[in-house]
């Protein structure tokens, strides 16, 4: 299988075992394309950054390393890591609590809740204190860790109230009693906090900081990219027991929150061997749903729908706490990002107050200026707009285009009649009509596979049906 990342494709059915680790755990396997379809070598590079200089990793393929350049790079993997494990922080943490308030500080140069012999020290060097930590603001980690800035890597942006409120009422509404939150330490933050609620929570992050304030029945260090748990048997013993139903009485959900920019039929590789290990687990059946949600622009719809079966996308606009422009005050103007999930439509109340209302046609809730087409049969809006009807294209459009006679379909005014991008072609075979994904010279994608694997099955079902003729 192979997933598409610009010019580079990612092959996950390679040997994972034997891919080498950068300080994010496995890499994983790539192939470059260029014009006219040849590739150069494949090489590994790191799961978690899409960016060089967030991760410099790079090793050819069939390259042979050193035993020197290897220790080297063990060396080099060591020193990424957290400081301390799990448990040491965890003992540093209760030091720590039985420490006054005015002798309580988190050193932001070195990422650390600072015992009372260790301040002066960080103090001579200059580092940035933040002080008089108090209960409740290690129970609000999100708001004492001040967030990464590397959009690429992490992402922090935090979830609003009301959209923490949603996401609760809806897992609430489907008797949902354990949530793993991938990547989503607001949503984790705001179970634990709440008295006497009836949901349970795990955080997946890759980010380590949480280790200081959440146990290992709480948090395990995790890459979503390559499903890595980083403090191995612990960390996964224990991601295990949360999401194994061993009764009726217990049903889990998963969400995931990845940065916008990444590799989605990697993300999707990752959740299918969740959902494989929750169906052994829990002793299901291979087509049993797991109920998840996934938060991305609504820009990605098609790639997600592709890469994840049975999934659509809410029109509820989410809203951050902490981003520029994706605020509560700005988001039902701004935000244009979504919510993907399984859970089946109707199932899901957006909240009226904020007008949201439900399409009797369609079977679920819209936004306010998503209005019912009947010529199309559905509610067409995608990114907040009122859309158009267009006849002669047999569809509703943007409010800003307008039909092109010469080019057969609706354009944006002062736009240049039949001018195809280069950037549209295929790297394969140089047709401007498709992309690489969905080449059929391609025989490693995704969709290319997909076929084959229908042809296959209804080619064995026809011999089968010879054979049990007289």
């Amino acid at each position: 299988m192979a997933a598409n990342v610009n010019n580079n494709d990612v092959i996950l059915d390679s040997n994972a075992a034997n891919a080498p680790h950068c300080a994010h755990g496995p890499t994983l396997l790539f192939v470059r394309y260029i014009s006219g379809g040849k590739s150069s070598k494949r090489f590994y590079a790191c799961s978690a950054c899409r960016d060089r200089k967030d991760c410099n990793f790079y090793q050819l393929e069939d390259e042979k390393i050193s035993e020197a350049k290897l220790k080297r790079r063990e060396e080099f993997n060591k020193s990424q890591q957290p400081p301390f494990t799990h448990e040491n922080y965890q003992q540093r943490l209760q030091r720590f609590c039985e420490s006054p308030v005015e002798s309580r500080c988190y050193c932001i140069d070195c990422q650390l809740l600072l015992l009372p012999t260790e301040i002066k020290q960080h103090q001579q060097n200059s580092h940035k204190l933040k002080k008089n930590i108090t209960d409740k603001m290690l129970s609000n980690p999100t708001q004492l860790f001040p967030p990464y800035q590397s959009n690429k890597v992490y992402a922090q942006y935090h979830f609003s109230r009301r959209t923490l409120d949603l996401l609760k009422t809806t897992f609430e509404h489907q008797n949902i009693t354990h949530t793993l939150c991938v990547g989503v330490p607001s949503l984790h933050e705001a179970i634990q906090n709440e008295k006497n609620c009836k949901i349970k929570s795990l955080l997946l992050d890759l980010d380590h900081r949480y280790m200081q304030v959440y146990s290992d029945e709480k948090f395990c260090r995790y890459n979503m990219f390559n499903n890595y748990f980083f403090n191995n048997t612990t960390a996964f013993e224990n991601y295990q027991r949360f999401i194994a139903e061993e009764d009726a009485t217990k049903k889990l959900a998963v969400v995931f929150d990845p940065p916008f920019g990444c590799m989605i039929e990697v993300l999707a590789h990752s959740y299918n061997n969740l959902l494989k290990q929750w169906q052994s687990l829990s002793k299901k059946t291979s087509e049993s749903v797991l109920p998840a949600i996934i938060i991305l622009p609504y820009f990605m719809e098609k790639r997600v729908q592709d890469s994840f079966t049975g999934f659509f996308m809410l029109d509820y606009k989410i809203s951050y706490t902490n981003h520029r422009q994706f605020t509560e005050e700005h988001s039902d103007k701004k935000s244009t990002v979504r919510i993907f999930t399984n859970i089946e439509r109707h199932l899901i109340h957006l909240p009226e107050n904020e007008g949201y209302w439900y399409c009797d046609i369609c079977c679920c809730y819209s936004s306010p200026e998503n209005k019912h087409c009947n010529k199309c049969g559905s509610c067409t809006s995608k990114d907040g707009k009122t859309y158009v009807h267009c006849d002669k294209c047999a569809r509703c459009v943007k409010p800003n285009r307008v039909h092109c006679d010469i080019c057969q379909i609706c354009q944006t005014n002062g736009h240049q009649c039949n001018v195809k991008s280069m950037k549209s072609g295929c790297h394969i075979c140089g047709d401007l009509t498709h992309k690489r994904k969905v080449c059929p010279q391609n025989q490693s994608n995704i969709l290319n596979k997909r076929k084959q694997k229908i042809s296959n099955e209804a080619t064995n079902c026809k011999k089968k049906k010879r054979k049990l003729k007289p």
